[in-house]
């Protein structure tokens, strides 16, 4: 969910949504079946297609690995 007020453009605003589902895509065997929404918390600046891409990884790796019971 990206909200217009942290990515005030709708290319913006898609390529965020786009490059999640991309990243859920290729990480979704390895994920716990949770339902999980990505949200932004600070505006979208002048950021590339590899730095979302990174974040959104290093907030998929912090989720606990699917059959790990604590």
């Amino acid at each position: 969910m990206v909200a217009k007020k942290l990515a005030k453009r709708a290319v913006q605003r898609n390529l965020v949504k786009r490059i999640g589902r991309d990243v859920f895509r290729h990480a979704c065997a390895s994920l716990p079946p949770y339902d999980l929404v990505l949200r932004l918390s600070a505006k979208v600046g002048d950021v590339t297609k590899r730095s979302l891409r990174e974040d959104m990884l290093a907030v998929i790796e912090r989720l606990p690995k699917q059959g790990v019971i604590k």
